[in-house]
């Protein structure tokens, strides 16, 4: 019985949070919504609240403010962005599949998400991520630090130099970063597909010289 009580309570707790969870989703993914059509200075709590069918406790239950809203936002889209980045590369075995990877994950992932990078890139300065420059350098440093093994595994063997993380991050998603802002804005006519090929190939170039 003690065992049966138990495992009820924890299949409860599950539900609980996992119902929690998508509350806190679904107010991120109308806030995003409100923030893209209406703009963020123009957005309102009372427009969040109504595009996500919220309550206003709920919304200040789970961020308090449309400031936190909006930073949560921008830390889960950083976030995704890293961790997309992050697995493509740690299923590769050399420097040059690596690299395509992590350009090509960066770039499938803006062509996926254009709302959410559009946001990223405009909201880098904003006043609201203020109190949060410590979680975004925090999430930042364990990127490099799970990554660390595979670069030091290809730096040992020849295929990368050996640079500072801010380095090499800065050659290799600068140049996605450039394109993925152009094609945001519709100013480039490069496809996904061949940007990827090309960034690639220049970035890899671009380590090579530096070995």
């Amino acid at each position: 019985m003690a065992a049966s009580t138990e495992t009820t309570g924890s299949l409860e707790s599950g539900s609980r949070a996992l119902s929690t969870q998508r509350r806190r989703q679904a107010i991120l993914d109308a806030a995003l919504e409100c923030f893209s059509t209406i703009g963020y200075d123009q957005t309102t709590l009372a427009d969040i609240r109504r595009k996500a069918g919220a309550s206003t406790g709920s919304i200040y239950h789970h961020f308090g403010s449309k400031e936190r809203i909006a930073a949560s936002l921008y830390l889960d889209g950083l976030r995704q962005t890293q961790e997309a980045g992050l697995a493509a590369l740690l299923h590769t075995r050399t420097a040059r599949t690596g690299i395509g990877a992590q350009v090509g994950a960066y770039i499938d992932w803006v062509v996926d998400h254009p709302a959410l990078a559009t946001f990223l890139f405009a909201m880098r300065r904003a006043p609201f991520l203020d109190d949060d420059e410590p979680a975004i350098a925090e999430l930042n440093t364990d990127t490099h630090e799970r990554a660390a093994r595979w670069i030091a595994d290809r730096v040992a063997a020849g295929e990368l130099p050996d640079l500072e993380p801010a380095m090499r991050w800065a050659l290799v998603y600068g140049p996605c970063r450039h394109w993925a802002g152009s094609w945001l804005r519709g100013t480039t006519t490069t496809s996904p597909d061949v940007a990827k090929r090309q960034i690639s190939t220049a970035v890899y170039a671009a380590l090579q010289a530096l070995i």
